[in-house]
Formats: structure tokens, sequence, C-alpha cells
């Protein structure tokens, strides 16, 4: 069997979902070098020698990725059920998301995330701001973490989390249920988001999944209790059709979230009770009936001017529920409904323009003038 065919088949028949079968397995290969041009109908493609492994067993593919244009290679890949990474591309760090797509891998390239993202825009933005200023910069664990000093104010930044939030509120916003919970108890218009499971030891059955949601029979989407960047979200025709993928993950905490129509949506950052940016996620990356509108999956951001129709509804929605939690800074997701309303989707307390940032020059800019006004507001300037 040619290389191209074992790669090929392998990832279909272990990767492409099937009736009860929501969770695919890393493989192991050798290979000279991957190719893969990147469309929106991408093909996947090698050559070399592979070594084949028991099926279902995790391992690594180490090799080369070659995108089209540019042709960048890099040295250690990773392939895993959803992730591709990490990966050089003509002028970025980026990854690949894996779909299979009619017998076809899609993937959609884009920056790696969290505390992985190679190169990443938010210290460099940050020296740029402190430079002019005189304030110290002390950086920490490959810049994770920075320590800020202007005279006698010290302050900090720990990945995308800026020292101007309470800790606890931090955290509330890290939690989907937590969140929705004091959203709706606020009175403020929320996507609900029920708690499936806390702890991976947690025994689950199918009496228990349809006691903790309404509905239990109704589409559902199921997706890690924190996180964010659409990272393992599922569509599923009810509830108890997730219970395999919750038994069948590693993630401790799980939410099931009703299935919503969504027709746009927007991210709109608040700084101290103020919008800073509104903006749209247009051309969503679709996933059987899911919409991720994840800038990191291919979304593209557009900036919404405040005289936009729905500008102040938006804003408003937006304050109203950064108020409810206490957040000084934070990134409110909302969206927009095919029936014209607007729900609050999720709230991150971290404030990151990796993908943002880099899509256009503009962006780059409003990127660094919201982080200026959040040091200034952290050391009192």
């Amino acid at each position: 069997m040619s290389a191209l065919r074992y790669v090929i088949e392998y990832i279909l028949q272990n990767l492409v979902p099937r009736e009860g079968q929501h969770r695919g397995f890393l493989f192991h290969a050798r290979c000279k070098h991957l190719r893969v041009k990147l469309n929106p109908r991408t093909r996947l493609w090698g050559f070399g020698s592979l070594r084949k492994l028991p099926r279902k067993k995790p391992g690594m593919l180490p090799g080369f990725l070659r995108g089209t244009p540019g042709g960048t290679r890099t040295p250690n890949l990773v392939v895993r059920t959803h992730l591709l990474y990490p990966v050089e591309l003509p002028g970025r760090t980026s990854a690949g998301y894996i779909i299979p797509d009619g017998g076809q891998l899609r993937i959609m390239h884009f920056m790696r995330i969290g505390k992985y993202i190679d190169n990443r825009l938010l210290p460099k933005l940050i020296k740029e701001i402190c430079e002019p200023k005189d304030i110290a910069l002390v950086t920490y664990s490959d810049n994770w973490v920075i320590k800020l000093t202007k005279g006698d104010w010290v302050s900090w930044i720990y990945g995308y989390h800026f020292a101007i939030n309470n800790g606890a509120v931090s955290e509330i916003a890290n939690d989907k249920v937590a969140t929705y919970l004091v959203l709706e108890q606020a009175g403020v218009s929320a996507v609900p988001h029920y708690l499936v499971r806390s702890a991976a030891k947690e025994k689950l059955s199918e009496q228990t999944i349809k006691e903790r949601v309404t509905k239990p029979d109704t589409p559902f989407v199921f997706k890690p209790l924190s996180g964010s960047s659409g990272r393992y979200v599922y569509y599923v025709s009810s509830a108890v059709e997730g219970l395999a993928i919750v038994e069948g993950s590693s993630e401790a905490g799980w939410t099931a979230s009703p299935h919503q129509p969504i027709k746009k949506e927007y991210r709109v950052i608040m700084l101290d009770s103020e919008p800073a940016l509104l903006y749209e996620k247009t051309n969503p990356l679709k996933k059987g009936e899911l919409k991720l509108f994840n800038l990191g999956m291919g979304a593209i951001a557009r900036d919404v001017p405040n005289n936009h129709e729905n500008y102040s509804n938006l804003e408003r929605l937006a304050s109203s529920a950064a108020e409810a939690l206490s957040l000084r800074f934070a990134a409110v997701d909302i969206v927009e409904l095919i029936d014209g309303s607007c729900k609050v989707l999720e709230i991150n307390s971290g404030i990151s323009f990796e993908h943002y940032g880099r899509q256009a020059p503009e962006n780059r800019k409003t990127a660094k003038q919201i982080y200026k006004n959040a040091v200034e507001l952290m050391l009192d300037l």
C-alpha cells in the first residue's frame, strides 16, 4: 500500500465520526514530508517510508509540512484528532485544524493558542508600550509572565490576564456554567450552559445527563467547562448522545448548551465600563450543524462602527454582562440569532489579540492602543 493511501485511509477510518463514535485517535508514521494545500477543500498527501503501529495507538508523526504558497517547512509535526501543530507557514507561526470533509481533510490554518502560541504578539506590544514611558519590564517563563514597574507601582500580566480584574471574578469568567448562572441571576440575556461533568472520575449515565439539562431530547452543543478558541466543541442531536463524548474525553469538566440558530457573532472588548472595541466575526467555519466563529479557525474580524444599527444594543448587553461579573477588562462574545435577538455566549477575562492583531495593520494598532490603556490603568498613569 502506498504511503498516500495508508495515511488517508488510516485517518478516515479513525478520525471520521461514525454513529456512536465521537473521538479520533493519534497515529504514528514517519515520512519525509507532508504536503498541504491551504484552501477550503484541502487535500492531504504524503510520501516517504511509513511505519505502521497497532490501530488506535497514540503516537506522533515527525515530518515536514509544506504550505502553499511559500513552501515553508517545519521538522516536528504532531497530528492529533483535531489539531495539527507546530506548523511554520509563510510570515507567521500557525497550526491547522483538521476536519473530515466528504472523504477529504479540511485544514484551516490558524495561530496556536493559549500558552502554546509561538512568537506571541502580546509581549511585543507591551514592550513597545513600556519603552517610551520608562516602564521597567521583566519577563519570565518565555514571556508568559510579565512584571511592570513604574516608580513605586508594580503590576503583572499573566498570559493574557492583566492585573485589573479581581482573581475570583476572572475564575468565574473562565467557567462557562458559573458565568451563565451569574448572568441569569442578573437578568442579562445569555445562552444557557448546564454542568454535565465537573470531575474526570465522575460516573455518568443517560439518566444523569437527562437530569442535568432541560429538554434533553433537543440538539445540544457539548464543550469543555473552561477554555476557548472552539476547542473540542461538538454538536449532538440529543443530550444523551453527548455521553460518549464526555466519557471518552480526558477533559475533566464538560458543559452542555442548547444549540442556537446563530446568524452572527460579535466580540466586545470592555475596559472600565466602556467599549474599547467591537467587531463582528465573519466567515465562520462550518462544521456540520455548527458555525465556529473563532478567528483562530479562519473567521475574519470586521470592526463595527458606532453608527451601526445594532451597536447600542451590543454595547449595552456587553456592559451589563461585564458589570454583572464585576469585570473591568473583558472580552464579551455575543451571538445574534436568526430571530434578531442577541445573547451573551461567553465572557473571557483574558484579552488576546493574537489573531485579530495579525489580520490587518490597523488591527495591530487598535490592539496596541487597548493594551496601552490597560497598562496605564494598572500603573495609575
